[in-house]
């Protein structure tokens, strides 16, 4: 799952990864990534417990929409975990696990 860098909140143990939609914005619910992005949400859900992969997006301007990516950082030992999910907008929220504490 790509993880936009500015949605990671790190002032909590572990860290959170918040993903929202912009209100009023109904091109940014029917783009294919958002249909996506949502399809592989519910199959990590039902197939996974939650559980993701990272691959961390940095873009080129965070305030641009549609964003464009200047840089992507695969996280190897990094795993995200989904806590909340609204399946109609693509909107979730994921605690950030290392590998150590990921599948205890």
């Amino acid at each position: 799952m790509t993880l936009w860098k500015d949605g990671f909140d790190y002032s909590s143990r572990p860290p959170k990864y918040r993903s929202v939609a912009e209100s009023g914005k109904e091109d940014w619910l029917n783009r294919p990534g958002n249909k996506e992005r949502r399809e592989n949400l519910e199959w990590a859900l039902e197939n996974c417990g939650g559980m993701f992969r990272v691959v961390i997006v940095v873009a080129e301007d965070e305030r641009a929409e549609p964003r464009k990516i200047k840089s992507s950082y695969p996280q190897r030992r990094m795993w995200g975990k989904i806590t909340r999910i609204n399946a109609d907008t693509g909107e979730f929220e994921a605690v950030i696990l290392d590998e150590n504490s990921a599948f205890e």
